[in-house]
């Protein structure tokens, strides 16, 4: 199981503060993206603050944008070495997919709440994960889906070889739920970001 601390901001300097406050805690960390179309916010590019920083952390990047292929040349130029792409989008995830493994990066599909299962599954074969959102996506804070648990139990039952990322609403009263379902990877933002230690809030969902 895997704790992964989200970045969701519009502000250059609070991303650089962010990150630093990570490095000493976990490994790996998820940089949300957002373009103002398919969610309701807007966030800074992430890949032009990235690179003009220094980190050992190993970053996603999640691109809630309506076109990731506008912006994938430039993210592919970061150390970023996974990408979450929206089923919602416009892209043509098929050529992402190409495109991303041929810069040696991973690549992982995401489900909103309500988008079925059914739109991904041709490409099941050819990607590395799925990311389901326990959300409806775009803000820290929003409230937990709970019909998500049955659709990543689902999920798992029917592929229980795929490895699933859950994001969103990701805290102690909720974690237990989706690892039963069968969830190894969480992706977590206002538990931490809104406690007082945000040390001890990770590792208490590590201990769970």
């Amino acid at each position: 199981m895997e704790i992964i601390p989200s970045i969701l901001t519009d502000d250059p300097a609070d991303f650089r503060e962010k990150i630093k406050k990570l490095e000493l805690l976990v490994m790996r960390i998820a940089i949300d993206v957002a373009d103002g179309t398919l969610t309701s916010s807007a966030t800074v590019s992430g890949y032009a603050e990235l690179n003009s920083i220094q980190t050992d952390l190993n970053i996603d990047a999640h691109l809630m944008v309506r076109n990731p292929a506008a912006i994938l040349v430039e993210w592919l130029k970061t150390k970023a070495g996974r990408f979450f792409i929206h089923s919602e989008s416009d892209a043509d995830s098929g050529r992402l997919i190409d495109d991303i493994h041929s810069a040696g990066k991973k690549i992982g599909l995401v489900l909103n709440p309500e988008t079925p299962i059914e739109k991904i599954e041709v490409f099941l074969n050819r990607i590395d994960l799925v990311q389901f959102m326990a959300v409806n996506p775009g803000f820290d804070g929003g409230h937990f889906v709970e019909s998500v648990v049955e659709k990543i139990r689902n999920f798992h039952d029917n592929y229980p070889d795929m490895p699933i990322v859950v994001d969103g609403s990701v805290n102690p009263d909720t974690i237990p739920k989706l690892i039963a379902a069968g969830a190894s990877e969480f992706v977590v933002g206002s538990y931490i970001w809104q406690s007082q230690d945000i040390g001890q809030a990770i590792k208490k969902l590590q201990n769970v």
